[in-house]
């Protein structure tokens, strides 16, 4: 843990009236950290009673917590608060409901995903011709000295922000608009995002819809609000808007105040409830959208230029090595696959990285999986394949191939990406296929 925390659930719902709810988590705790449970609805935060955690050992415990029966036939979600103690570590896992609680999950029929403006402006557009100067991405601090956040929200990450400096002048305003969404009917929406306004000579910073016809403003902070990140939540109904068919879009109004001490920040723009994405925005999961088959080329996969051995497609002039395939998975005669080499001097764990496009922006899936047929055929049991994800510089293992060789055809591969929705939603990714001398 580092400084403060936020972890939100997905949204549930009883799928019957209940009392008895309760749900159990693990955990293992160094140091003391503070852990707040509360839970969300669309009236905002409730705390409920938080376990003590017992710090100190290897082992990992287990905490049960009690639902309060008001959250019965209301959607909800979990919200984990945890705060850092001196060297604290806090880990989670296993978090289940009991049986008596009958709870369901919400599966939107698609979800948009957060703007954390880490790796890229997250889809949204700088307006031109109608403001005088554009929003900027940064990590850490702003230039100027005594304005402007030290770091992205919660400690970390980037954020965009208007810079107040010469040659900016007083009422000079920045625009920025967000990626076309889409309000289903009369449902409950709303957006939350985190702002910085922090300056003796701070202006404003507003909120707005657009629609096709008209740009209603349905928020607006002015003045000096601190050093902190502050957030807040607004609704997007219908009433509210005036968006109640169709599509729409958020747009960001910046304004400079009188001096170089006016920098305004956002970061983390995200919606609860039945927002949802444009209508064309589909899952990379979905097998018409992305299917690869090495037919002519390396189909944007590429190598990783500092590693022992390299992939490629076998070149028909080339002569093969006798462990290699003599057709693709389909059992076409040819060059239709991926093909690496690993001789015999080669020292151990020395490794072949094939890397994937980089995917972009995912949204919600359910029972999503990735499927792909491989070929190992090693006298070495102890060689293997493995396939990572890597999302923003981290790397984790979702499959290693069994020890055994297989020594007579292709063999088939189904990787679950369930389990990784939280962190593939909203950010961009790569799948990272390693052969690994044993």
């Amino acid at each position: 843990i580092k400084g403060f925390t936020r972890l939100i659930s997905p949204a549930y719902i009883f799928s019957s009236a209940t009392s008895v709810c309760s749900f159990t988590f693990r955990y293992n705790a160094q140091n003391a950290p503070t852990l707040g449970l509360q839970y969300m609805q669309s009236s905002g935060l409730t705390k409920m009673a938080t376990p003590t955690l017992t710090s100190g050992g290897t082992g990992w415990r287990t905490a049960t917590v009690r639902l309060p029966s008001t959250l019965a036939k209301a959607p909800f979600r979990l919200v984990f608060d945890l705060t850092q103690g001196k060297n604290a570590t806090l880990s989670l896992d296993d978090i289940i409901f009991t049986s008596a609680c009958c709870v369901q999950s919400i599966t939107p029929a698609c979800n948009a995903p957060v703007a954390d403006f880490v790796s890229s402006l997250n889809g949204y557009t700088q307006v031109t011709g109608t403001d005088q100067f554009d929003w900027t991405r940064r990590s850490g601090g702003t230039p100027s000295f005594r304005t402007g956040p030290t770091s992205g929200n919660f400690g970390s990450g980037s954020y965009l922000y208007i810079e107040t400096s010469s040659p900016r002048t007083a009422g000079n305003v920045a625009l920025i608009d967000s990626p076309m969404y889409t309000l289903n009917g009369a449902k409950a929406c709303s957006v939350t995002f985190w702002y910085s306004m922090n300056g003796a000579t701070i202006a404003s910073l507003t909120l707005s819809v657009k629609t096709a016809s008209a740009t209603k403003q349905i928020w607006i902070q002015s003045g000096n609000k601190g050093a902190n990140w502050l957030n807040t939540r607004q609704s997007l109904t219908a009433t509210a808007t005036g968006a109640s068919s169709g599509s729409f879009q958020l747009r960001f109004k910046g304004t400079v105040g009188t001096s170089f001490t006016g920098d305004i920040a956002i970061d983390d723009v995200g919606f609860y409830d039945d927002c949802c994405a444009g209508t064309t925005t589909t899952s990379v999961c979905q097998p018409t959208v992305y299917k690869v088959s090495f037919t002519s080329t390396m189909d944007g996969f590429y190598n990783s230029p500092r590693d022992d051995f390299q992939w490629a497609r076998p070149s028909s002039t080339q002569t093969r090595p006798s462990t290699a395939p003599t057709a693709d998975a389909q059992g076409v005669s040819g060059d239709n696959y991926l093909l690496t080499h690993l001789p015999t001097t080669l020292k151990t764990g020395s490794s072949a990285l094939l890397f994937s496009p980089l995917f972009d922006n995912p949204v919600a899936f359910v029972s999503c999986s990735l499927r792909f047929s491989y070929w190992k055929y090693f006298t070495s049991t102890v060689s293997f394949i493995r396939l990572s994800l890597l999302v923003n510089g981290v790397n984790s293992t979702l499959w290693t191939s069994p020890g055994t060789a297989s020594k007579s055809g292709w063999a088939v591969a189904s990787v679950s990406l369930d389990t990784v929705q939280a962190r593939l939603n909203g950010k961009n990714f790569q799948l990272v296929f390693a052969a690994v001398r044993g």
